[in-house]
């Protein structure tokens, strides 16, 4: 069954119903519904946008953002945040996460260079219980955010 007339879709949004509501109800995809909406002019900021503004780093512009956003450690900690944020996880996702939070277990963080990517480094004192090397220069983010970045045990 295809999405309903444009007055339909927006009156069931607002109603709120999710993308991912609509499209299991009209059978097509979480995309397609997605598409719809933009073109309405509705734009919905995704979870994966609130993670990478959580992040302490833009990795962007970079010319290697590709090849350290496939890093294990990476992928490790963006799952970690997205479980923070009660995000679903792929098997991957999971995978990623176990290693991640067993290095997290040992004492260790995140890091990272622009040179040469991701790390992991010895947590320090002036670290807290961060996940990540946070750089000086990037504001910390508060409230129930500050917790997504914070390392429960």
């Amino acid at each position: 069954m295809p999405l309903p007339n444009d007055h339909i879709l927006l009156q069931e949004f607002y109603a709120g119903l999710t993308p991912v509501a609509l499209a299991e109800k009209y059978g097509v995809t979480r995309q397609g519904v997605q598409w719809r909406l933009n073109k309405l002019g509705i734009y919905i900021q995704g979870d994966n946008a609130r993670i990478n503004q959580l992040l302490p780093w833009n990795l962007s512009g970079h010319p290697r953002k590709r090849a350290y956003m496939q890093q294990r450690s990476y992928r490790g900690a963006r799952a970690y945040m997205q479980r923070q944020q009660g995000q679903e996880l792929s098997q991957r996702a999971v995978d990623d996460l176990e290693a991640f939070e067993r290095r997290l277990s040992a004492g260790q963080i995140l890091a990272f260079d622009p040179e040469s990517g991701f790390s992991y480094v010895q947590r320090t004192p002036e670290d807290g219980n961060l996940i990540f090397r946070w750089p000086s220069e990037a504001p910390l983010p508060k409230g129930a955010e500050l917790r997504v970045v914070q390392w429960s045990t």
